[in-house]
Order: C-alpha cells, then structure tokens, then sequence
C-alpha cells in the first residue's frame, strides 16, 4: 500500500474542495479526515488571502488533501459567493464537491404504481451528474419552466469525472461503493465523541403529496398526522442500508420550499369583510377543506346581496394564505358564454401552448380530475339559471371535475340547484346581525359615524334590513355625495322617485364581478327574469307585487293547478329566498326592500295594467265576506286588500273591482269594530265605497 501524501507546502497544492452550509454537515466531513493539517502544521499556517471571507479546514481524506469550506448561510448566494472567494485562496481547485443534506424526489417519476423499483430512503446517498440553475427559466401562468438545455446550463462535468461516474454505476462498482459506505457508517457509530446512529425506519415517514407541515419550528412526532403515510417497500423489507442513485439533477437555489398552486381569481380580496365567522370555521375545517375525507362538494345559497360572493372569496384567499401548496380557480356561470370563457382563462394558465379550438371545458375538467392536479379548490359563482345548472347540451354540470383531493364550492340563489349540486350539504346565508352591519358600514365609510349618530346609524341597518350589497351600496353612495347618514335616511324616505334612485345607484366595488349589476334592485330583478319562466311561480310573484310583504297567507294566491303544483310554485319563491315560511307554512313574509323592487319591476312590465287588473279579479273572489264566523280567514286578508285599494290608485279598467273589493274591506273594518263603536256611530252614516254593482 502507498504512503499518504505529505503535507502540502502551500495553498496552491490543493486540487480538491469540499463546501457544506451547515455545522453538521461539515463536522461529518471532518469526521472522515485522517490527517488535519491545520491542527498538525509542522509548516507555516496557510492562512487565505486578502479579502476572502471564507473558513476553511485542509487536511487528508485517504490519499487526497482536501480544503473544507464551511459556509456562512445556505442558499445558492452563499455558495455562488463562497466558490468565487476560493479561487483567490486555493487558486489551482480542479474538482468542486457541494456535500450535505437534501430532499430528493421520493420515487423515479418515470415508474408508477407496481413497475416502482427505484426508491429513496433516508440516508440514501445521491451523486448527481451536473448542476443547473433551478430558478433560471421562462415563468409561465401556471408554471415555471426550466432551462436546462446545454446552452442554458453549466455545462457537464469533465470527461474524467465523467468516466468516474460511468464506472461507478455499473452494477459492481455500485455495489462495492455501497458496501465500503456501510463498513464506514459501522465506524463512524463507533469513533469516540461522534453521535451518529441510524434513527431507525419508523422516522422515515413520507408524506403524501401536498400535505402541509402544520408548525415550521416543531418536529414532526408533535404536530404531523403520520396515519396515512406512503407504504415503502424498501423498508418494509428490511433493506435499510444506504444506496447510491446517479442522474439526478441538482436544482441551485430554490426561491421556496413549497411552491404555491396555480392561481385563478380577477376578484380582488375584500379589506372590508366582516362577521361570518362561524361560516368561515366551518368551511375550512374538517366539513370542507380542512379535511380530505371532508364533503367535496359544497352549496352557499341565500338572497341575492346576502353576500355568497364574497363568503367565498374569503374562502379563497384563506386557501391561498394557509395551504399554498393547493390551486385555485374562479369560474363565473351567470351564463354559458361566460362559464365557457372562464374554463378558457383556467385552461390557457395550464397550458399555455393550447390549441384555440381545444375544448376548454373539456381540458380543465381532465386536469383537475387527474392525479397530477394535487389540491385544489373550484368555485364555481352564480350559477342561477336551472338550465345552465343541467346536463346536456345546455347545461355545465357534465363538466363538474371530479377527485380526492379537490372541493368544489357552489354559490346560487335558488336552492333546488343547490340541492343538485351538493345534495343535503348546503349553507343557507343569513342577513348579518346588528354588529357586523356595524362594522361593515363603518369600515366602508370614509367619514367614519361618530358616537352622536348611533340611532341614524341603527335606522339605516334596520331599513336595510342588515343586507351585506344594500349596505355597501349606501356607504359608496355617500361616500361620493358626503351626504351624512341622516341625510341618507331623509332621502329614502322623501318619496318613492329618491328611494328608487338611490336602490337603483351603481357603487364601485372591486370585490364584485364587473359584469354583474352592483345595485341591490338590479340585482333581485336578474332573479325576477328568471322566475318568469316559471308559469306558477311567477303568478304568485305579479299577486305578491300588490300586496303587504308580510304575514301572506296561503289562501291568498291563486291557483296555478294541482296541489303539487302549487307546492312546486310556492317552492321556487322560497328557493330564490324571496319568501320565508313562518310558523311551519302558515303565513310567508318577503324581505321587504326585495318587495320594493318587486313593485318597481312589475310596474315597468309592458303588461302591468293586464296583471293588476287579474290580481284585482281575484282578490275579488276570495274576499267577499264579512261574516262573523269567517273571521279568521278574511282578518288576514283584510291588510292586503286595504294595501291594493290604498296604493293601487283609480284605473278605468278596474275601477268595479276596486269599489267591490273596498265595499268588503270597510264592511269588515265595521264588523271588526263594532263591539267597541256600536254606540259611537250612527246608523245612517253611510259607507265610504259603494256597495257592488253600484255606479254611485
């Protein structure tokens, strides 16, 4: 056997170097020194040069000097400015090795399933066979894409190291390379004052894809789940010794650990959300996103303005800022056309060569449906219309993606798409309560109220009715006008012409989809379109228009067929959240600022005389009585025929229903007061409208 070398006489000797980032990787090269020169100098110290930051360890590894460079931070920063530092000290370096720890893709990305035969364990060792640079590429949308070519790259290792590599992996040589690996590690266990010791396979735990660290600065035994961990067969068979992998590519300098998911939203997040949070609680955690055995699919319904949008806007940027790992896109469905154009946006960010022609549906709902997607979160907003809601030619619902590891958020008005949607899981979206009305008011005002206007503050919440839209079409208003919110309040109850204006004003919102209308009126009268179509249900809506908005009776609408008809007609004003039963179905209310817009509607049907004209009919044929034994039934009538005989106002056309149905309002008011007026009122005063068939 040879001697070893001697000690070099100087730095430009040295021809090999050695760079680790952290403590403990250099001290495990330095527990493989036979000789530390620095330590056991019977010559001059070598010292570095003028103006090298670096710190450096020169000794013997078998047959070869070596200098160990221990840098000062990891990152390839740190290394790019360490390697240039080296010249300037160790002049003659011919071979460059960066030893340490690193993560590696767990399994050969070109075996799949059963055919798997490469794997990586812990304490594998991995030789790679060339550098090039990980963030030095084109960023795409969805994807950054590296440059890897022989132009773009460092370029390979020499032909010598490239011959050493060659006969390392063949099969004798690699075996041989992992046999001496293990006689080492044996030692190393051994060698006084050193603590390495294979931990042992049950802290070789891998994750599955995407699963998220919870805590950065605890171990994983604290707060990682390990019961769903990925089965290595390696391990399982005992083989736990380290082996030798070639070919894989070292990546310089990743920018992040975890790289966030595509991201497809134009909606801006909302600095002004508030409240919801029991909503927000529940939809990230374990019902939803927070849990992959969580529902896939989920329903937010409610009235239009009640906020289902921005809920689920919110619930994107959570997704965004708690799991970056996962994607997340936005498909608008108030129609096909913009249903269509959303799926085109999200297909174009995946692949950027598509195409124009490419079914977009088609593409996006085979991505996320792959394995290669990961998570992901869909949201699919405004998806109103029954039709569009369907299978078939005319309908989106054979597009819906379908896959473990992704959630699907729906946001419509009408329930029954709800239920199509996502079955029994649907969140029903309440108005706000007082506080949060509160808070969103004063947070969208720019002059905040003071503490003296707290009652106007209140009036306007309450003539609101707490409305997320309604609310924030208000502060935009005054906000532009300065107008206080007393001022506001005088100018909705002016008269009908200021009350209509202001319902009907546009405000700026940037949270909103520019397509859609941002007034509160405009926004119900979509919904009122749609309803149209339903022969039953909008029979029922042209009687409600010209009565009370509370306390409606079921007796009171006409009749559109059979009883499951009725039911069904009934079914879609409650669906739209328009109506709502009270006391199990004995009287309904509507919102009231819903049946302001309402009226404002129907009167600007081409077709509104013809329409009061057939309410005024058949409120005529249900109200015709005043008898004491019938009370019950017209003393909850009597407040929607005074609304129509009071507001309606005189028409040519239905001036003998009028005087008939008011004739029967005032016989009833009599007979209500009689036990109290009997002795206040004298016989001959006649009634106020003619009796029926009068023309008096």
């Amino acid at each position: 056997m040879s001697s070893p070398p001697p000690r070099p006489a100087w730095r430009p000797d040295f021809e090999i170097a050695i760079l680790c980032a952290l403590p403990v990787e250099a001290d495990a090269v330095l527990s493989i020194f036979d000789e530390d020169w620095d330590e056991n100098a019977d010559g001059q110290p070598y010292d570095k040069a003028v103006g090298d930051p670096n710190a450096y360890t020169t000794g013997l590894v078998g047959r070869h000097n070596v200098v160990l460079a221990h840098l000062g931070n990891m990152g390839n920063v740190s290394s790019a400015s360490a390697a240039a530092s080296f010249r300037w000290s160790f002049p003659n370096i011919k071979l460059a090795l960066i030893v340490g720890i690193l993560g590696v893709v767990p399994f050969d990305p070109k075996e799949t399933g059963i055919t798997r035969k490469t794997e990586r364990v812990l304490g594998d060792v991995i030789i790679s066979e060339g550098v090039v640079q990980y963030d030095f590429g084109r960023q795409y949308s969805n994807r950054f894409v590296v440059k890897n070519t022989l132009r773009d790259a460092y370029g390979r290792p020499n032909l010598e190291i490239r011959s050493l590599l060659a006969k390392l992996k063949s099969k004798t040589y690699r075996k041989r390379l992992q046999q001496k690996m293990a006689e080492y590690l044996k030692l190393l266990e051994i060698k006084d004052g050193l603590e390495y010791k294979y931990p042992g396979k049950e802290f070789d735990v891998l994750f599955p894809l995407g699963y998220r660290h919870i805590a950065d600065d605890k171990e994983c035994d604290v707060c990682c789940d390990k019961s769903k961990p990925i089965k290595r067969t390696r391990l399982q068979q005992g083989l736990v010794n380290p082996m030798v992998h070639f070919g894989i590519t070292l990546f310089v300098g990743p920018p992040k650990a975890v790289k966030a998911g595509p991201w497809h939203s134009q909606l801006q997040k909302n600095r002004n959300f508030v409240g919801r949070t029991e909503l927000i609680d529940d939809l990230t955690g374990k019902r939803f996103i927070g849990d992959d055995d969580g529902h896939q699919r989920i329903a937010v319904t409610g009235l239009g303005g009640v906020g289902k949008t921005q809920l689920a806007l919110k619930i994107c940027f959570w997704v965004k800022e708690n799991k970056p790992e996962w994607s997340v896109f936005w498909i608008q469905a108030l129609s096909m056309a913009s249903f269509e154009k959303s799926c085109r946006d999200i297909a174009s960010l995946l692949y950027p060569d598509m195409v124009e022609n490419q079914d977009a549906k088609e593409l996006v709902k085979n991505h996320l449906s792959s394995v290669t997607a990961g998570y992901w979160l869909l949201v699919v907003d405004n998806i109103d219309n029954e039709t569009l809601a369907g299978r078939g030619e005319e309908g989106i619902r054979d597009f819906f993606p379908r896959s473990n590891k992704g959630k699907i958020l729906f946001t419509t008005r009408y329930r029954h798409i709800a239920h199509q949607l996502a079955q029994s899981e649907i969140i029903n979206l309440e108005r706000m309560v007082e506080g949060e009305a509160k808070e969103l008011l004063s947070k969208s005002l720019v002059k905040k109220p003071s503490k003296n206007s707290e009652q106007d503050v209140f009036e306007l919440l309450e003539f609101l009715t707490y409305l997320p839209l309604a609310i924030t079409q208000a502060a935009s208003y005054m906000n532009v006008t300065t107008v206080s919110v007393s001022q506001y309040i005088r100018l909705l109850r002016n008269t009908q012409g200021d009350m209509i204006k202001l319902l009907e004003t546009e405000c700026d919102d940037d949270n909103r989809d520019p397509k859609q209308t941002h007034a509160i009126v405009s926004t119900w009268v979509v919904s009122f379109e749609q309803i149209r179509k339903d022969r039953g249900a909008a029979k029922l809506l042209s009687l409600i228009a010209h009565i009370e908005f509370k306390a409606i009776p079921p007796s009171i609408f006409p009749s559109v067929g059979l009883e499951s008809e009725q039911s069904m007609a009934l079914g879609v004003l409650c669906g739209y959240s328009f109506l709502t039963e009270q006391g199990n179905g004995a009287t309904y209310d509507m919102h009231r600022l819903v049946h302001f817009a309402l009226q404002i509607w129907v009167k600007r049907q081409c077709n509104s005389r013809e329409q009061r004209q057939d309410v005024l009919v058949h409120r005529e044929r249900i109200f015709s009585t005043d008898k004491w034994g019938e009370r019950e039934k017209w003393r909850q009538t009597l407040p929607h025929v005074l609304k129509a005989v009071q507001s309606d106002g005189k028409d040519k056309d239905s001036w003998q229903e009028e005087n008939n149905l008011g004739y029967w309002a005032g016989r009833c008011l009599m007979a209500e007061a009689a036990p109290r007026w009997a002795h206040a009122i004298p016989a001959e005063v006649p009634l106020y409208w003619p009796a029926p068939g009068s023309t008096a």
